[in-house]
């Protein structure tokens, strides 16, 4: 028979695993351009802590992640994340992706380069309840708009 103490642990263990599944589940809708289907995993009223500068929406929650999330799923042809770390710990799940794809379609305001690009995401979780209620991350957004084009290096090294 397992002590109380055991049990406890066993339970806190099992929840962060399945913290760790829901996250992922999103990400995997994300890849296949299914963001009517994130209210499986998110909140409606999931708090974005570190919206995308470059991306203006007056929508929030569960629709301003829908919707960023199809204009990055739009924008990219061949679109794939690769996660390549997952830390867990409590209510917080922390992902480092990869975002791959080629980029042909309009990204904000930037028209289709036909070039293949791939950037970096470090994404923090919160789930509550079984859904993700808050979201911060950061992407090298720098890093996509160069392989784009867009910024060149002698651009940078200007300022």
């Amino acid at each position: 028979m397992l002590s109380k103490t055991t049990n406890k642990l066993i339970k806190k263990i099992i929840n962060m695993e399945k913290n760790v599944e829901i996250v992922t589940k999103a990400f995997k809708l994300f890849e296949a351009g299914k963001v009517d289907q994130f209210d499986q995993y998110m909140h409606e009223n999931i708090v974005e802590h570190t919206p995308d500068p470059a991306f203006t929406s007056n929508k929030k929650g569960l629709e301003y992640f829908k919707e960023i999330g199809q204009t990055y799923f739009d924008a990219m042809s061949d679109f794939k994340i690769e996660i390549q770390q997952v830390l867990n710990c409590e209510n917080k799940v922390v992902v480092l992706s990869n975002f791959k794809g080629k980029h042909t379609g309009n990204l904000f305001d930037i028209e289709p380069t036909n070039k293949n690009i791939s950037f970096t995401n470090i994404d923090i979780f919160t789930i509550e309840n079984g859904m993700i209620t808050e979201h911060w991350g950061v992407g090298d957004n720098l890093g996509m708009l160069m392989q784009m084009g867009v910024i060149t290096e002698k651009e940078l090294s200007s300022h």
